[in-house]
């Protein structure tokens, strides 16, 4: 990044994937993608912030998963 004048990146993922799976399973699935966001904002060294994933409709449990990731993981933004 440094070499090439990039002081900050933000890492995402659009969660496409996800279409046509059953909610349980993509929530599972959420929450490991926010628990490696975190690694990869963690291991950077402030170069990388990284954003938790979510699904419109989600229901109850992608929002208790969407305030883990943004209160306990402290990940700075939402990707929907």
């Amino acid at each position: 990044q440094e070499e090439f004048g990039i002081d900050l990146c933000v890492v995402t993922n659009p969660m496409h994937f996800l279409r046509g799976v059953p909610d349980n399973e993509a929530i599972a699935k959420i929450a490991n993608w926010n628990d490696a966001a975190k690694r990869i904002e963690d291991e950077s060294g402030g170069t990388m912030l990284s954003f938790a994933g979510a699904i419109p409709n989600g229901g109850p449990a992608m929002m208790r998963e969407l305030e883990r990731a943004l209160g306990e993981l402290s990940l700075r933004g939402v990707f929907i």
